[in-house]
């Protein structure tokens, strides 16, 4: 097994890949909020008043992440 790099499956290793997993997604999501809050910031009072405007009567903003096929 070592000869070509394997090692023994201990039942752990499946609770570490998730946790890693669910601490990118947390990464992921604060960047994203991060992001969100500087480009809101950095718009146009303007639009920013017509944006919570909208926001305050209802409209939904959902973020869908997507990936290429």
């Amino acid at each position: 097994m070592a000869r070509s790099g394997c090692i023994e499956y201990d039942p752990e290793m499946r609770k570490d890949y998730t946790r890693r997993v669910e601490e990118g997604e947390r990464k992921l999501e604060q960047s994203v909020d991060s992001l969100l809050d500087k480009e809101i910031a950095a718009l146009p009072s303007r639009k920013r008043e017509k944006l919570a405007a909208e926001m305050e009567s209802g409209v939904n903003a959902d973020i869908v992440r997507q990936t290429k096929e």
